[in-house]
């Protein structure tokens, strides 16, 4: 009897350790999962802000330059006043290379060598490009999160990176929608006066004529690089709704951001879709991955001879 007994114990322990895993489980797997996630988002924001600094300060110190024109000129114009920029700094075409050039530069060397000769702000962004897609079933490299523009403005930039501005919750309990979506480029000029967006509204302009500008901003390469960072590990929650409403109390305190229905055939990842914001499988959905927009700055007096 004490056989049995002490039998029917140790099931019935067993069972126990089952039950108390199940619940500590999804904690270990956020703890781990968020220990990862974030240390890349550390990651990027640090190689972000020494590229950022790099491209403004060198920028600053091209010679040559009008004196005139934006920093949106110098950046995406084909204008060969700014041909030092491109081959020296930054070149916009190699934020998206097809993998097969790279093969065949590089062969049995490293990826990385295939850089060694390239301007410098794409060479510190390096780290941080991803393999994707061009939209033809192409392999590239690219940088993570930028999407092709097939027909940009003449001084425009070819690749850009969509930020969303909102999102809502859904019809559904664990829904939730995504708000407004732009685009804007991975290397973005910064002015006092956003709304401004003529040559008089960049500090980079040395003849600008706006008040704002005229006020300490004139003669200056002020900008920002922007860095999707999308988790592969952790999907996106809108906002909980408004608490004070009286039917909103008992709302679950988060809400899976749906993928739009023309995203439900893409390839999972987390820079997959449409507009690149990524498609993730949880809860029986299609749904985002964790985003955060991280923008590295820099601000240096132009250099003029």
């Amino acid at each position: 009897m004490d056989g049995t007994k002490r039998s029917q114990h140790a099931r019935s322990r067993h069972g126990s350790v089952l039950v108390e895993f199940a619940m500590i489980a999804l904690v270990l797997y956020l703890i781990l999962a968020a220990t990862l996630e974030f240390g890349r988002a550390l990651f990027g924001a640090q190689v972000l802000q020494q590229a950022a600094d790099v491209a403004a300060r060198e920028i600053s110190r091209t010679p040559g330059l009008p004196i005139n024109g934006t920093l949106q000129d110098v950046l995406y114009s084909d204008d060969p006043s700014y041909v030092n920029v491109r081959q020296t700094i930054f070149d916009e075409s190699l934020l998206q290379i097809p993998y097969s050039t790279i093969l065949d530069t590089v062969g049995d060397q490293p990826l990385v060598t295939y850089f060694d000769d390239k301007p410098i702000v794409n060479r510190l962004l390096f780290p941080l490009m991803v393999l994707g897609d061009d939209g033809n079933g192409n392999k590239v490299l690219q940088y993570p999160g930028i999407i092709n523009v097939t027909d940009p403005e003449p001084s425009g930039n070819k690749f850009q990176v969509a930020v969303v501005s909102s999102y809502s919750q859904g019809a559904g309990p664990f829904d939730g929608s995504e708000g407004t979506i732009s685009f804007i480029p991975v290397i973005q000029e910064i002015r006092p006066d956003s709304a401004d967006t003529t040559a008089d509204g960049s500090p980079f302009n040395l003849g600008a004529r706006n008040p704002i500008v005229l006020q300490g901003w004139k003669g200056l390469v002020a900008l920002r690089i922007n860095y999707p960072f999308q988790a592969a590990a952790l999907s996106a929650t809108a906002p909980n709704p408004d608490s004070s409403n009286g039917d909103a109390r008992f709302d679950p305190n988060f809400h899976f951001v749906e993928a739009p229905a023309d995203e439900d055939d893409a390839s999972p990842g987390p820079y997959s879709g449409s507009s690149a914001l990524g498609i993730q499988f949880a809860a029986g959905r299609t749904v985002r991955p964790f985003r955060r927009l991280l923008s590295a700055q820099a601000i240096f007096r132009r250099e003029v001879f």
